[in-house]
């Protein structure tokens, strides 16, 4: 089997200037979604700025969906770096991805979980959700590949599944858009929905702009796209600063609906290192 660092030079090779370690999910994204309308009313819809030290990486529940190719590159890293998540405390099973069928549908390739207390740890963690989350989420919340993704000087999002570093953002041919309780695609008689249930998801009146609460999922969504898709979102926003703006900057103030106060990231400042971007980690008293 290649090493990882080998999958990624060739994946660079077969897509040049990809933007994460999954050249082929980022170039079926870029083929599918190249073209998709934006939502504008949808990004409009105000949500709040979600703080880990509240929702303990609610959005992680239940692990993640993913490709083939990007559960390829996850079962690789967690076997070629396996030193490095359990320096992070991930004790990793032997197999990170399984197969797994949902609600009747076909067999689907996700992460594996582990148990995890959320209804202990979060306070209106939602009832439908279980007590399983992501195996490469971290005691403190955070998540092990966005970790490894900054030790090793690279872009957070580097090794994140694309559904992850999105959420609670749908993308697909026919529109980029964000679920609300009305159209969340995972709402059924028995199951409240899902993207529209996380904290960082659900509507909420003292909150801002979905557009600028996820300006920076929405920057990074557009620079693998080459489209600017915040210019597509009809409302004020902030001059654009790009990713040089630190992305922990959507969970910095409390949440308006919440009521908790504190964020889930240390600071970060960042610098140019060899034409890329490097971001430097400066703890503070908030951070887990």
């Amino acid at each position: 089997m290649r090493s990882i660092h080998a999958v990624m030079e060739n994946d660079s090779d077969r897509s040049a200037g990809t933007l994460t370690a999954f050249a082929s999910a980022e170039a079926a994204l870029v083929e599918r979604c190249a073209q998709s309308p934006v939502d504008g009313a949808a990004f409009r819809r105000k949500i709040s700025r979600c703080s880990l030290r509240h929702c303990r990486g609610t959005c992680c529940y239940d692990g993640v969906h993913v490709d083939d190719d990007t559960a390829k590159i996850l079962q690789q890293l967690a076997d070629e770096r396996a030193e490095d998540f359990r320096a992070m405390g991930l004790n990793l099973p032997d197999a990170v991805v399984v197969r797994e069928q949902w609600r009747g549908s076909n067999p689907t390739t996700k992460t594996a979980v582990r148990p995890f207390p959320f209804k202990s740890a979060v306070e209106d963690y939602p009832s439908h959700f279980n007590e399983t989350a992501c195996v490469f989420l971290l005691d403190d919340a955070r998540c092990g590949l966005q970790a490894l993704a900054e030790q090793d000087d690279r872009h957070p999002w580097y090794y994140k599944p694309f559904s992850c570093w999105l959420h609670p953002i749908a993308v697909s041919a026919p529109n980029i858009t964000l679920p609300d309780e009305s159209t969340d695609p995972f709402r059924f008689p028995d199951y409240d929905g899902f993207a529209s249930r996380t904290f960082c998801g659900r509507s909420c009146a003292g909150g801002q702009p979905a557009a600028d609460v996820l300006r920076n999922e929405l920057e990074f969504l557009g620079r693998m796209l080459d489209r600017d898709l915040l210019r597509r979102c009809p409302i004020h926003l902030p001059a654009a600063i790009g990713m040089r703006r630190p992305i922990e900057a959507r969970y910095q103030p409390a949440s308006a609906c919440s009521g908790k106060v504190g964020t889930g990231f240390p600071k970060r400042t960042c610098a140019k290192s060899k034409n890329r971007e490097r971001i430097t980690i400066r703890p503070d008293r908030d951070a887990l």
